[in-house]
């Protein structure tokens, strides 16, 4: 889709990363609790889970209709977390994720990229919200029914949008670990959009740190640095939304300033509690306006120029979401 669509997916390394391994209606199921409780307790055990607990396994990944496997280690040093990711399919890709940066390998490109702006605290892997229990009342908690995966007993829950501005999410968390054996995310018409999958995996005491060591050879490598940008809160914006979807509100919004080349940018967060949705603006580098709208999977992406800035917005929502809230930001001259 061009140079333009190509910067909606750099914007942010988690989604550099999304694109690098993958290119049911709920009216029969039968809720045990629908209070959202137990299903909360499960939820944040799973968080818990997937920071503290040491394992390794295989996970396939089932997206427009493509399936790709990857192999993740992952650790925790004394509260510091590792982990490593390997494609088991197609192209060649390693992603390692250290606490003060994450590189990712391009054996093809024979490319190099290391990221050191605040890498993402959560896994490369499975991309779930840390905290489920600041959601704005826009979902339901649904603790469903028991089974089996991978050979492990499993708690399936089902959250379940209340309007079609968000999609709904599966997840089968292991009885014993609490790590998230498959994960579903489907739309509103309950037809899955990704999935993911352990096919086997390992819960480990400990894990030797060579399992955090490149597998690539990477000494004639070209070498990309992006480094940790400067930051500070906004208070004042002449940015403003004329409306924006029930329950998401502003969580942060900060000016970047890039250390290579000194350009500015504004980075606002808006979140329902659940999901959040990225809002880059930026000067247009752009001769002509720009109006375009790209997607990886569940990740939605909408590019708009106004008033000489491109407007960028994405985040794990569907197109029509990240589309309203593009229309509705304005420049307000002060």
């Amino acid at each position: 889709m061009g140079d333009n669509i190509n910067i909606l997916f750099k914007k942010s390394l988690h989604f550099i990363v999304l694109s690098v391994f993958i290119s049911s209606s709920l009216a029969s199921e039968k809720p045990l609790k629908s209070d959202g409780s137990s299903a909360h307790e499960w939820l944040m055990e799973m968080s818990r889970a997937m920071r503290t607990k040491n394992f390794q396994g295989d996970v396939a990944y089932l997206k427009n209709n493509q399936i790709e496997t990857i192999r993740v280690t992952h650790a925790n040093y004394d509260g510091f977390e590792r982990e490593h990711i390997l494609t088991l399919s197609g192209p060649m890709r390693e992603v390692i994720r250290e606490p003060d940066k994450v590189t990712c390998y391009f054996p093809e490109s024979k490319t190099k990229i290391t990221n050191y702006n605040r890498p993402d605290e959560h896994s490369l892997f499975a991309r779930l919200p840390k905290n489920f229990k600041n959601y704005r009342g826009q979902y339901r908690f649904i603790l469903t029914d028991t089974g089996y995966v991978t050979g492990r007993k499993a708690q399936k829950i089902s959250i379940i949008p209340n309007d079609s501005l968000r999609y709904g999410q599966k997840i089968w968390i292991d009885s014993e670990s609490k790590l998230p054996l498959k994960y579903e995310l489907f739309g509103k018409d309950g037809k899955v959009i990704e999935q993911m999958i352990f096919t086997s995996i390992s819960l480990k005491q400990q894990i030797s740190p060579r399992y955090f060591n490149s597998q690539i050879d990477a000494r004639d490598f070209k070498e990309v640095h992006h480094l940790k940008k400067r930051e500070k809160e906004v208070e004042n914006s002449a940015w403003r939304f004329s409306e924006l979807p029930v329950g998401f509100e502003i969580t942060s919004h900060s000016l970047q300033v890039s250390t290579e080349n000194e350009s500015e940018s504004e980075h606002l967060v808006l979140s329902d509690g659940l999901v959040s949705v990225s809002i880059y603006v930026e000067k247009n580098s752009q001769p002509s306006a720009v109006s375009k709208m790209g997607a990886f999977g569940g990740v939605n992406a909408y590019m708009r120029t106004i008033d000489g800035f491109l407007v960028t917005v994405m985040g794990e929502v569907p197109a029509e979401t990240v589309k309203l809230m593009a229309d509705a930001i304005r420049w307000q001259r002060q």
